[in-house]
């Protein structure tokens, strides 16, 4: 991770606020839900960060613990590259 920090201009990231990465329309429509079905939203808690290979990958546990995903970005072009949802590759389709 320190050597991502070194490499990667955090500030330039952070302050792209134009192009943000948005998280719910690439996860399933129930992956930031409050409850089961509920239509309050909530927070993922994130499991893991890690960098390899260039790319960023979040782990990301859904607020009910009934989802988790896998989250592949470049940090560079600030895309997402591949999203696996428990298991199941379902980004790039």
């Amino acid at each position: 991770m320190a050597r991502f920090g070194r490499e990667i201009d955090t500030d330039a990231v952070i302050n792209r606020q134009d192009e943000a990465i948005n998280l719910h329309i690439l996860l399933n429509p129930w992956f930031f839900a409050a409850a089961p079905f509920s239509s309050q939203p909530a927070e993922a808690k994130i499991e893991t960060v890690d960098a390899t290979a260039g790319d960023l990958r979040l782990d990301l546990d859904s607020p009910t613990g009934e989802f988790k995903a896998n989250i592949w970005i470049d940090p560079t072009a600030l895309q997402v590259v591949r999203i696996v949802e428990n298991g199941t590759l379902t980004f790039p389709k």
